[in-house]
């Protein structure tokens, strides 16, 4: 073979090994585009999962707030109808409570409504030094 001949084969030789190289270089070039999709879509539904927990426990805290409120809404006039209770039956607090809870139960209605009817009739019972001052109105 002459110099021209071997210089043309190495020629031929090298654009191959670079066609080659090019080739696999495009190959990873594509490999690292498709896991960074698949990362981008795994790390999006792993944000919306965590939106979504956000969401639940912003929820579950209103909801746990509201109560809280009208718990403390709501103690004075259990505490004063458990304090009609315990002077009318000689009891402990405790059992005036497990009496209004059980009324409560027995009736299905909500406590705090039980324990206003107690406080209001006892407010406005005939002989009450207060009787004439009680406030006007239904029973609510």
């Amino acid at each position: 073979m002459t110099d021209d001949a071997n210089l043309a084969g190495l020629r031929d030789e090298i654009r191959s090994l670079l066609a080659a190289a090019l080739e696999h270089n495009q190959q990873h070039v594509d490999d690292i585009r498709r896991r960074d999709e698949l990362h981008v879509a795994e790390t999006d539904r792993r944000d919306e999962l965590h939106v979504q927990e956000l969401h639940r426990r912003d929820d579950l805290h209103a909801h746990e707030r509201e109560m809280i409120v009208e718990a403390l809404e709501t103690r004075d006039i259990i505490g004063q109808a458990k304090g009609v209770i315990m002077a009318a039956l000689s009891c402990a607090p405790d059992e005036a409570f497990a009496l209004l809870k059980q009324q409560s139960q027995h009736e299905n209605r909500k406590l705090v409504i039980v324990a206003t009817e107690v406080a209001n009739r006892a407010w406005k019972r005939p002989g009450s030094k207060y009787a004439e001052t009680a406030p006007k109105g239904g029973d609510s």
